[in-house]
C-alpha cells in the first residue's frame, strides 16, 4: 500500500481539539455498519481507482542515470507539464462527507474498514491538498489575479478547519483501539507523528490561522498599493527599486518614506496578529509562542539553545564580517562582480552543466525540472518577490517559483532553489525545516568551483567570496531576527518601538556601519510577517552547510558524498540527529562557531588573493 501523504500539509497549519471517543454500540449493529461502510467504501474506491491524475503515467526511467542513481531507482514522478494541470475547485463537500465516516467506521470494530475509510480520506486529502498548491502557485505567480486570490484564500480556510475534524478523527481512532493496525498499514513513526501534529490542532487555532492568512494578503497588497510622493512623483516600492534615477541619499529617503507609510497602513493588523499568535501559543499549552513555532518547524532544539548559539555568533563572526566586507571592497574586480549580467538561457545551462560535475541526480532532478514545465522564473508584473520551491503532490512533482532579474545574485538564486528542488525529487517529505536548509545552501557552497564559468577567472574569486559573506550574513541576520521577534512577541511593543528595537539589533549585530536600513525596513523581509520564527533556520543551517564547504575544501568528492547524504534522511528524524549520524559537528556549539570562523577567514584570503585555478586544483 502507498505510503499515506501525511507530510502533504498546505503550510504547517497546526490545529486539533480534546478527543471525545464515539460510543460503541451492540455486535449486531457494529456488523451491520461494516458492511454498509465496506461497501460504500469500495464503490468510492471503485470510481477512482487511477493511482494518478488523468493523463498521468510513471515517470523514471528515461532520465539519465548518474553516479548515484541506484540510490533512487525507486523515483517515480507524473509526466505532466504543469502549464497542464488544469485547476478547478476539489469537491470539499465530498471530503468532509468522509473525514465524518472516520469517527463512525470505528463503532464497527472492523480494523479492515477503518484502514480502507484512512485511504478514502486520504486519496481526497491529497487532491484538495494539489488543488491548493496549484491555486497558491498562481495566485503567488500573479498577486492582482482576484480568482486565484479567492481560490487561494477559499481553499486555505476550508482546508484548515477540516483538518480539526481529520486529526480528531484519525485521534478517535488511534485512541479507539486501532493503533496498533494503522501502525501495521501506515509505520510506526507515521502514527507517531500523527499524535504529535494532532495535539497542534484545535478549532480554535484554526480560526485564527485562517484570519492570519487573511490579514498576510492584507499585507502583500498593502505592499503593492503602498505609495510616497517624491519631487512631485507618487512611488511604489517597485517604483524606487527599478528607478536607476533614484540613487544614493535619494534612494535612502525614500525607502525610508516608504517603510514609514507601510508600517502605519499596517500597525492595525499587525498588532492583532501578535495577540492572536500569543494567543494560540497559550491555547495550546506552549510556554510561548517561539516554542510553539519551534513545535511548528519540527525543531529538536530550544529557544533557550538558540540564545546561546546567538551569542556566539555576536562573539566569532559579527566582528569577522565586518572585517572581510571591508576587505573584500578593497579589491578591483567586486565593481565587475556586482554589474555581472545574465540571460536566462545562459545561466540555466551554466547552471546544468555544473550541476553535472557534482552528480548525476542532481541532473535528472534539473531535466525533469524543464521537461515538464515545473519552475517560472520570469521577471513579471505583480509576481510575489523572492523565490520558494514547493511539492504539487498529487503529481510527486517538485514547483520552483522565482524572479529572475538577470543580476550577479540571480546565480545564487537559482542554485539556492535548486537545492530544494533536488531534495523534493530525490527524497520528498517535510521534516525540520533547518534540514532542508541545509539542501539549497549546501549546493550554494558546492556550485562555486563552476564560478570562472559563469563570472570569468578574473571575478570568480569575488563572486565565490560573495557567497561566503551572504553565508556569514545568513548567520547574523537569522539571529538578529530571532531576537528580534523574541522582543516582538513578549513585550507588547508599539510600532515606534519595533522600529526602535529594529535600529538597536542592526547596532548590536555590526550591521549598521555597513548598510543602509530604515527603522521600519523590517516589513520587507516577508518571514517577519508570514513565517514568524523561520528565520533562525537560515543560521542554523549555515552551519552545516558551511561544514560541507569545509570539507570539499579538502577533498571535493568527499564534500559532495556528504552533501548527497543528506538526500538519504529519514524525514521523521531529527535536525540534530541526523546531523550526528552524518557526523557533522554540533551546529549550536560556540566551539563549532567559532572553529567556523577560522575557516572562513583563510576562505576569503584564498578566493581574494590566489590565482582561481589553483584554488580550485587544491580542492580537487
Amino acid at each position: 500500500m502507498n505510503k499515506r501523504h501525511i507530510w502533504a500539509r498546505v503550510v504547517p497549519l497546526v490545529l486539533l481539539c480534546v478527543l471525545v471517543l464515539s460510543p460503541l454500540c451492540g455486535c449486531a449493529t457494529q456488523q451491520m455498519m461494516a458492511d454498509a461502510l465496506a461497501q460504500d467504501i469500495d464503490a468510492f474506491i471503485a470510481q477512482r481507482e487511477v493511482p494518478l491524475p488523468q493523463g498521468q503515467e510513471s515517470f523514471g526511467a528515461d532520465l539519465p542515470r548518474g553516479p548515484y542513481f541506484e540510490l533512487y531507482e525507486d523515483d517515480f514522478h507524473g509526466d505532466v507539464s504543469f502549464l497542464d494541470m488544469e485547476y478547478e475547485r476539489p469537491d470539499l463537500q465530498e471530503l468532509e462527507s468522509q473525514i465524518d465516516k472516520l469517527f463512525t467506521v470505528g463503532e464497527t470494530g472492523d480494523a479492515a474498514s477503518v484502514v480502507a475509510q484512512c485511504d478514502v480520506v486520504d486519496e481526497l486529502w491529497t487532491h484538495a491538498v494539489t488543488c491548493y498548491r496549484i491555486a497558491d502557485i498562481h495566485y503567488n505567480m500573479d498577486t492582482n489575479d482576484e480568482f486565484y486570490e479567492q481560490e487561494q484564500s477559499f481553499l486555505y480556510e476550508e482546508i484548515t478547519r477540516m483538518e480539526v475534524k481529520l486529526y480528531d478523527g484519525y485521534m478517535v481512532l488511534i485512541e479507539g483501539g486501532y493503533k496498533e493496525a494503522l501502525i501495521e498499514d501506515w509505520g510506526e513513526d507515521e502514527v507517531q507523528a500523527t499524535i504529535d501534529y494532532a495535539q497542534l490542532v484545535t478549532p480554535e487555532s484554526a480560526l485564527i490561522d485562517a484570519r492570519d492568512n487573511e490579514l498576510q494578503q492584507v499585507y502583500y497588497d498593502l505592499m503593492d498599493s503602498t505609495t510616497i510622493t517624491w519631487e512631485g512623483r507618487t512611488l511604489t516600492l517597485d517604483d524606487i527599486l527599478e528607478d536607476e534615477k533614484i540613487v544614493g541619499d535619494a534612494y535612502q529617503q525614500c525607502i525610508d518614506l516608504y517603510c514609514n507609510e507601510l508600517a502605519a497602513g499596517f500597525e492595525d493588523e499587525f498588532m492583532e496578529m501578535i495577540s492572536m499568535r500569543n494567543d494560540q501559543a497559550r491555547t495550546l499549552g506552549f510556554e510561548s509562542y517561539a516554542h510553539y513555532r519551534n513545535a511548528v518547524y519540527d525543531r529538536d532544539y530550544s529557544p533557550e539553545d538558540v540564545a546561546v548559539f546567538r551569542e556566539a555568533v555576536k562573539t566569532y563572526i559579527v566582528p569577522l564580517y565586518y572585517d572581510l566586507i571591508l576587505k573584500s571592497y578593497g579589491y578591483d574586480d567586486k565593481e565587475a562582480l556586482f554589474d555581472a549580467s545574465f540571460e536566462q538561457e545562459e545561466l540555466m545551462d551554466w547552471t546544468r552543466h555544473t550541476l553535472g560535475g557534482i552528480s548525476g541526480e542532481l541532473v535528472q532532478a534539473f531535466d525533469y525540472m524543464l521537461e515538464f514545465d515545473l519552475y517560472d522564473i520570469d521577471d513579471s508584473d505583480g509576481k510575489i518577490d523572492g523565490a520558494y520551491t514547493t511539492y504539487i503532490d498529487e503529481y510527486e512533482a517538485p514547483f520552483y517559483l522565482g524572479c529572475f532579474n538577470g543580476d550577479y545574485y540571480a546565480v545564487n538564486e537559482i542554485t539556492h532553489e535548486f537545492g530544494h528542488y533536488a531534495s523534493y525529487f530525490h527524497n520528498p517529505g517535510e521534516g525540520p525545516l533547518d534540514l532542508a536548509e541545509i539542501d539549497s545552501q549546501g549546493l550554494q557552497l558546492l556550485m562555486i568551483r563552476g564560478f570562472d564559468q559563469i563570472y570569468g577567472d578574473d571575478v570568480a574569486g569575488d563572486a565565490a567570496t560573495d557567497v561566503l559573506l551572504d553565508m556569514m550574513y545568513s548567520l547574523i541576520t537569522g539571529c538578529l531576527y530571532d531576537e528580534f521577534q523574541e522582543a516582538v512577541y513578549t513585550q507588547e511593543l508599539s510600532m515606534d518601538e519595533i522600529g526602535a528595537l529594529h535600529a538597536q539589533l542592526y547596532e548590536d549585530y555590526g550591521l549598521a556601519d555597513l548598510y543602509y536600513y530604515s527603522q521600519h525596513s523590517w516589513l520587507l523581509v516577508h518571514h517577519n510577517i508570514t513565517s514568524p520564527y523561520y528565520y533562525i533556520s537560515y543560521a542554523t543551517s549555515a552551519v552545516p552547510a558551511l561544514e560541507i564547504w569545509q570539507v570539499a575544501q579538502e577533498d571535493y568528492d568527499e564534500g559532495v558524498e556528504l552533501y548527497l547524504s543528506l538526500y538519504e534522511r529519514d524525514h521523521y528524524d531529527d535536525f540534530t540527529e541526523v546531523l550526528e549520524d552524518l557526523g557533522f559537528s554540533d551546529p549550536l556549539a560556540p566551539e563549532t562557531i567559532q572553529s567556523l570562523a577560522g575557516s572562513l577567514q583563510q576562505g576569503v584570503d584564498a578566493y581574494l588573493t590566489q590565482d582561481w585555478d589553483a584554488v580550485t586544483a587544491d580542492a580537487a
